[in-house]
């Protein structure tokens, strides 16, 4: 069995040991079950989180001028159309997701 040394917020710390104490009890082990089914819980999530390929495309007057799955196939195609990218606005589609976050967060000691 692992061992992995963690450092939390002392208020973080007093939370989780009351929870725990009401969930699983008082008894010897429980913080390591909770924090176990947290971990699982969470590699669950980020294991069935599909990226989907992003296209950057370059927009100018309305219109789109060229397309390419990066950044550096996208700048050769506009310096074969001679187009300064300084003149288009690139996007991405589709559009990258906000920030999603899970799991516990605290703020650090300076907050």
């Amino acid at each position: 069995m692992g061992v992995i040394t963690l450092k939390i917020d002392d208020e973080l710390e007093k939370r989780l040991r009351v929870r725990v104490g009401q969930i699983y009890g008082a008894k010897r082990g429980s913080i390591s079950a909770s924090v176990e089914e947290a971990i699982r819980t969470w590699l669950l999530k980020v294991s069935t989180v599909k990226q989907e390929p992003r296209l950057f495309v370059a927009i100018k007057q309305n219109k789109r001028v060229a397309e390419a799955p990066n950044l550096a196939a996208l700048s050769k195609k506009l310096a074969q159309l001679n187009v300064d990218p300084r003149d288009v606005i690139i996007e991405t589609r589709p559009l990258p997701p906000l920030v999603v976050r899970m799991g516990l967060r605290t703020r650090s000691a300076g907050e």
